[in-house]
């Protein structure tokens, strides 16, 4: 009974601890594919904004019922089947999505059509209230 006691104990704290909302992970998504270093990546051939904008699936992001828009769509999640039989292959590809209680990291790369990545940002982000903020970001063009 103990033992059960102490897991639970110490499963609620870890869930306390890096406990993240929906809403938390729309806010630090929209943030990411807001940033000025981004948008140039974001463009068509043509210069127009791109008609979709997807996201590779990642286990860090709970995808299902999550909105988050850019250009006026929804960003659209897809796994790595998904995405091998889209015409357009442009993609952005987490590889840390961590949020907690009110700090958060995220890592990410922009591809295009092209397998090698494009577009690479690290960012840190501290929430102020209700508002992620960015605290630090570097980003590079590949």
């Amino acid at each position: 009974m103990k033992r059960h006691l102490l897991v639970f104990f110490l499963v609620s704290l870890v869930t306390v601890g890096y406990s993240q909302t929906q809403q938390d992970q729309a806010d630090i998504l929209q943030i990411c594919f807001e940033i000025p270093e981004l948008q140039p990546f974001l463009m068509g051939a043509n210069g127009s904004p791109l008609a979709q904008l997807y996201v590779k699936s990642c286990n860090s992001i709970q995808d299902y019922g999550l909105t988050v828009n850019k250009f006026g769509n929804p960003v659209r999640f897809v796994d790595k089947v998904e995405l091998s039989a889209l015409s357009d292959k442009s993609h952005i590809d987490f590889f840390i999505f961590e949020v907690m209680a009110d700090k958060a990291r995220v890592d990410f790369t922009f591809s295009s059509d092209s397998s090698e990545p494009k577009f690479w940002a690290y960012l840190e982000l501290e929430k102020n209230g209700t508002t992620w903020e960015i605290t630090q970001l570097k980003s590079e063009e590949r």
